[in-house]
């Protein structure tokens, strides 16, 4: 049964709020919800997460693949002797692109992808002037419609072919040999390395251009690695870095400024390692010392979330990783040897979709049931007059009799 028919049983979890200047005003605490091994969780570390087409979310730990579809767990890992298994089980990476494709990276296990058919991987072993990179590193992908790009902590920035079925290099020196971070929007690839480059090159014409980011210059180099980059519905570009805490490009004045960053503190919330923001426009930064959270994306003094040990139903922990927002506008967030916390997407008020006499665009009665979602925002509502698509907007309504 895919995530779209999610009903987790289990208890809801209440974050406490810790604050670097208070509550945001008017904002409740929010409820977590807590996925663990106990639930089948592959293991209790999850460096990524995504969602797949069918709905399902897929977990890259450091004990196996973990595909989860509401109510329970598959768990895909390595087999001794069987060609079509995983060749290691500590996930560093995966992604979900556009042909519907799972394409995941164990650590130091070069380039899989999953056939779902036969629920086996295919093993994309490379070849670059010689060399054979098999089992490169990968830190992190993007894509555009002809190429799946691929960061490498060794080998730089590799480009897989979807027309050639190829793994290409990219020749640029520049870049170095630790890609860390890949964004692409529109035809444009952002890319952030080990070192704390920070570039953006045109897809059509290969022009790289390096944007200065303006770290301390007292700091090691080590925690000027860029570890993220996202753009938020304003049109900023978030960079989160190694220990330097969260910058932002603004695209108008071309410009980077520190957003967040803590000084003497570099191990800990100056860790950025993810930026996400929600259907509501929240901007949550996940650090590896709790979450921060900007209410509306606003520039204020941010609620830093951390976990509670008086209280069972706050975060996990605060060692955090990455931060995935479903289809539906759940937040999920994987978490250093936490589990998973969920967070569930709040004003989706049912009672809202109603029958109205004569609307086309409404309920074709007044009882309706069962509800399931598509996986992509939309609903698909039974009744005892056939089947009724709805919109992600909920202002569509399609009637199948």
């Amino acid at each position: 049964m895919p995530l779209s028919c999610l009903h987790i049983w289990r208890r809801a979890a209440v974050i406490t709020l810790l604050t670097l200047g208070g509550a945001a005003p008017g904002w409740a605490q929010p409820a977590f919800e807590h996925l663990t091994t106990a639930d089948g969780l592959a293991q209790s570390t999850v460096w990524e997460i995504t969602q797949d087409r069918k709905g399902f979310i897929w977990m890259a730990t450091a004990d196996g693949l973990a595909r989860f579809d509401g109510h329970t767990f598959n768990v895909f890992r390595h087999q001794p002797g069987q060609p079509g298994s995983l060749p290691t089980n500590d996930i560093a990476t995966l992604h979900a692109d556009r042909h519907n494709t799972l394409w995941v990276a164990p650590r130091n296990g070069g380039l899989n992808r999953l056939r779902p058919e036969r629920e086996t991987f295919e093993h994309y072993p490379t070849t670059l002037q010689g060399e054979a990179i098999g089992q490169a590193s990968i830190t992190c992908f993007a894509e555009d419609p002809e190429h799946l790009w691929i960061g490498t902590s060794e080998h730089g920035l590799l480009g897989y072919e979807y027309r050639s079925n190829r793994v290409l290099r990219w020749p640029d020196a520049r870049l170095g040999h630790s890609v860390t971070a890949l964004l692409r929007e529109g035809d444009w690839l952002w890319i952030g390395t080990g070192g704390g480059g920070f570039f953006r090159m045109h897809l059509q014409t290969g022009e790289l251009t390096h944007i200065n980011v303006p770290f301390s210059t007292d700091v090691n180099e080590r925690h000027r690695g860029i570890s993220v980059i996202r753009r938020d519905r304003r049109g900023r570009y978030w960079v989160g870095t190694q220990g330097q805490g969260l910058f932002r490009f603004e695209p108008k004045t071309g410009r980077v400024v520190s957003t967040f960053f803590k000084p003497g503190v570099y191990e800990t919330v100056n860790i950025i390692l993810d930026v996400t923001e929600d259907r509501a426009g929240n901007l949550w930064v996940m650090t590896d010392y709790g979450a921060l959270r900007y209410p509306g994306g606003e520039m204020t003094r941010p609620s830093v979330l951390l976990p509670d040990p008086e209280n069972e139903k706050s975060l996990s922990t605060h060692a955090l990783k990455k931060a995935f927002c479903d289809a539906d506008g759940n937040l999920w967030i994987g978490t250093w040897q936490g589990g998973v916390n969920i967070l569930r997407a709040r004003g989706e008020v049912f009672s809202a979709l109603r029958h109205q006499p004569f609307n086309p665009q409404s309920l074709p009665i007044a009882k309706a049931a069962p509800v399931v979602s598509d996986g992509q925002g939309g609903l698909w509502v039974g009744s005892n007059k056939g089947l009724t698509a709805i919109s992600p907007d909920r202002k569509r309504f399609r009637q199948f009799t």
